[in-house]
């Protein structure tokens, strides 16, 4: 996805804006949906509660789980509005792909310099 914005214009048409004053929105580069395209890989979820009425959503989440791709890999994911409600810290860690808390800042340091590292701390290749 990296790749597919970095140094592009990004267009964002917001939907609404949630209870958790998070914006819900359509982003768009070069004609393309990138919320589709992130479904489509299965990197993220159909969130139904506030675009219902998005079948093609639907499909392509469900195309993405047949297709065991991204977090549909995992034969149980666990949908981010329960994993972390009773996990104790040092669950929350062991499951987050991120690794320790305050990585995430490091990781998003080390994708805009593209040179993301792998958990070892060894330069990934940018494939």
């Amino acid at each position: 996805m990296r790749k597919r914005v970095l140094g592009k214009i990004v267009r964002v048409d917001q939907l609404i804006v949630d209870p958790f004053n998070r914006v819900i929105a359509w982003a768009y580069t070069d004609g393309e949906c990138l919320n589709k395209e992130l479904l489509r890989q299965g990197m993220t979820r159909w969130y139904r509660k506030y675009v219902p009425f998005e079948t093609e959503l639907a499909a392509l989440e469900e195309e993405a789980r047949k297709a065991k791709l991204g977090l549909w890999a995992n034969p149980s994911p666990i949908p981010p509005w329960e994993s972390n409600i009773s996990a104790t810290p040092a669950e929350k860690e062991q499951r987050s792909p991120l690794g320790k808390p305050g990585m995430i800042r490091q990781r998003l340091k080390d994708m805009l310099s593209g040179q993301e590292a792998d958990p070892e701390g060894q330069a990934a290749s940018d494939e």
